[in-house]
């Protein structure tokens, strides 16, 4: 549970021709804190040759009045494999949106194939339809090293988009976590040569066809 002037850091190395899976447990709630300043939150990987690293957070629910800065830097080998997710929910339910602000930063065999900048929680902004279009959650799945679609492919409030240099992008919008994550999966089975076993809804266990979930009240 960041608070205002928390700083934390996550450092990971995956050695060659290992694997490695990291998955939350939970959701992470960000709250204001007695400290000024935001938040700070800071990942970063390396994976060497033949390794493979995945990343699957649980929400990121950013309550009323925090201020969160998310970062992530991958630093990979030529034929390194990576995964990675991340929701983001504004605010709990009915109360404002706190702010968040996250930086991607991917970077195989030297050559920068992704470097993405989120700025959320700014009602005026939030509201356009270039940018969030009012919805309060927005999920994201990175991968890295898999096939890749020839070309973009979107749908109602989800896109899964090729970069120039391998690696794509699938990003879906919606009013709560599970809505977002079906979208999510709808973005993934886009993705040619995905395994049978990663087509299969990315909800988790227990949560399908139930109440979106993290619809946390406040106090």
């Amino acid at each position: 549970m960041p608070l205002g002037g928390d700083v934390l850091g996550l450092p990971v190395e995956v050695r060659p021709g290992a694997g490695l899976n990291l998955r939350g447990i939970g959701a992470t709630l960000v709250l204001p804190g007695q400290h000024p300043g935001p938040s700070r939150m800071s990942v970063s990987f390396q994976v060497a040759d033949g390794g493979r690293l995945e990343y699957l957070t649980e929400p990121t629910i950013v309550a009323a009045g925090a201020d969160h800065h998310a970062e992530l830097r991958a630093d990979l080998a030529s034929d390194a494999l990576l995964r990675c997710r991340e929701v983001v929910v504004l605010g709990r339910s009915d109360e404002p949106p706190g702010r968040f602000r996250g930086d991607t930063h991917v970077h195989r065999d030297g050559t920068t194939l992704l470097r993405e900048h989120l700025d959320l929680g700014t009602p005026g902004l939030d509201a356009c339809s270039t940018h969030l279009a009012g919805h309060r959650v927005i999920a994201a799945e990175l991968r890295i090293g898999d096939p890749d679609p020839g070309e973009p492919v979107a749908g109602d409030w989800w896109s899964l988009v090729p970069l120039a240099y391998g690696g794509s992008p699938a990003t879906a919008l919606a009013g709560d976590t599970i809505t977002a994550y079906h979208l999510l999966d709808t973005a993934t089975s886009d993705r040619p040569g995905l395994p049978a076993r990663d087509r299969e809804p990315i909800v988790g266990p227990g949560r399908r066809d139930r109440e979106p979930a993290y619809a946390i009240s406040p106090g």
